[in-house]
């Protein structure tokens, strides 16, 4: 039995090429991820004093609907719902949809 070794060196060179492209795939990925969990981070910190209020708003006014307008500002309305959906995003590990 003999050996072509073009053919084995041709084929062994498109199997390195093939690990190497998965590997710059999965290196690119691990870098998406530790950025989607950098960005998670952030905006939980961002959330957090909306969560705050959430919990001392919901004690005296938690009869109050979530379209109810906490503050406006420069024409931009914070309302009830925006606080409540802070804080269950942050109690959620960010489940919740708006």
């Amino acid at each position: 039995m003999s050996i072509d070794k073009r053919a084995a060196n041709a084929t062994a060179r498109k199997w390195a090429e093939k690990v190497i492209e998965q590997s710059d795939r999965a290196d690119k990925a691990e870098a998406r991820l530790a950025s989607t969990e950098a960005d998670i981070l952030r905006l939980k910190a961002a959330l957090e004093p909306f969560g705050r209020w959430s919990a001392m708003l919901e004690g005296e006014f938690a009869d109050y609907s979530d379209d109810t307008i906490v503050a406006r500002i420069s024409g931009t309305m914070v309302t009830f719902g925006d606080f409540r959906r802070a804080a269950r995003s942050l109690s959620q590990d960010g489940e919740e949809g708006l």
